[in-house]
């Protein structure tokens, strides 16, 4: 049974500033903010790595927001022109979970008898793009409504990703995404992300949460046109994804990691449209039980490139390649990450094996190409 999950965004802005000059211990909130948001506020950044807590932006269920500077306020104001209603808070929407626009939550599987113990996956070097072995099985009733992807997901008991990312270019000809105006039917997206998932004490799968990069593929003047920028998955704000634009054709870190129960943050280091570097750094609530430190051994956590459609697999011809992840690692805390190998990870799939071709050189290190039409064996 599908388990849906209630959602708070949090988008934590961070500006590049010289070490020395930031005391992490200090949690900076101005005269701007009253002093019942204030504490809110202090609360919910103290559950971040001390890294993360320089500049905050928080953004509720019901479209309200709040900003630990005015500075940080007024810029997501002018970054999100027209998507604010009239009271002031930004407009809501439903918004589909990836399990109905990403990857369906399918299980990887060999055969159905083996959904959870079939082991590793590939284990192989080619240094050359092939169809994975292993294809994810699509067992949930919206596959209907599900494009190709490639997932790559630990063992359990982990709550902490990271990995370094090359983010396809148009320049470089590596991304193709079509509209309605191409093909009638398309509403292709690219995404690259990471994100956890949690299953009950049998192994059943039970909730999920996806948190990375979506492509901005039109052209324009906005600082978000033709970015990769942040996204959360799961909540109701109507585009999350103009905080945070990181400017294709370039490698960035991202790392996710689960900051207090139920507590989702990702952070992401790189360069801005303009070429500013930037950090930014994203965090989701949810509710329930199911990412707490009481159920922290049956938590995996993943990384997932993918082109979601409105349709499964149709052949539009959008396509993103040589998203390259290198150096992924998994762990619990921040000094214990080690690269993903044979023995932290779960299984390695793609859905539609004809749609999805990978460089694979390791569990920490491979190229991924995802193109809605077939691609060569």
């Amino acid at each position: 049974m599908k388990r849906t999950l209630l959602a708070v965004f949090i988008f934590v802005l961070i500006f590049s500033l010289p070490v020395q000059a930031v005391d992490y211990e200090i949690v900076k909130i101005d005269g701007s903010v009253s002093k019942d948001d204030a504490y809110e506020l202090k609360a919910i950044m103290l559950t971040l790595d001390p890294e993360d807590r320089e500049n905050v932006l928080v953004i509720k269920p019901d479209g309200s927001f709040l900003a630990n500077k005015r500075e940080i306020r007024d810029e997501f104001i002018k970054q999100n022109s027209g998507k604010f209603e009239e009271n002031g808070r930004l407009k809501t929407r439903h918004i589909k979970s990836s399990e109905e626009i990403n990857e369906s939550y399918v299980t990887a599987t060999v055969e159905d008898s083996k959904i959870y113990n079939y082991g590793l996956g590939e284990e192989f070097t080619t240094m050359a793009y092939t169809n994975p072995s292993l294809n994810c099985l699509n067992t949930v009733s919206s596959a209907n409504s599900t494009g190709p992807f490639r997932r790559v997901e630990s063992q359990k008991g982990f709550t902490r990703f990271e990995s370094n990312i090359y983010l396809p270019s148009k320049a470089d000809s590596d991304v193709f995404i079509a509209d309605n105006t191409t093909i009638a039917t398309s509403n292709d997206k690219a995404y690259i992300y990471t994100g956890g998932n949690a299953y009950s004490s049998n192994g059943q799968f039970v909730a999920g949460v996806d948190l990375g990069l979506a492509l901005n593929y039109p052209a324009g003047s906005s600082p978000s046109n033709e970015t990769w920028g942040m996204y959360a998955s799961g909540g109701v704000i109507e585009d999350p994804t103009q905080l945070g634009n990181f400017k294709m054709g370039q490698t960035v870190f991202m790392k996710y990691y689960i900051s207090a129960d139920n507590y989702h943050a990702l952070n992401v280091q790189g360069q801005a449209k303009n070429g500013t570097p930037i950090t930014r750094t994203v965090v989701m609530i949810t509710s329930g039980n199911y990412f707490t430190e009481a159920n922290k051994a049956n938590i995996t956590v993943r990384r997932v490139t993918s082109i979601a459609q409105t349709r499964n697999r149709e052949a539009t011809g959008s396509f993103v390649k040589n998203v390259n992840w290198t150096n992924s690692k998994v762990g619990v805390t921040p000094t214990g990450m080690n690269l993903m190998n044979s023995s932290n990870t779960w299984y390695q799939c793609g859905y539609g094996l004809s749609n999805v071709s990978v460089d694979y050189v390791n569990q920490a290190n491979e190229k991924v190409w995802i193109n809605t039409n077939t691609l060569p064996k």
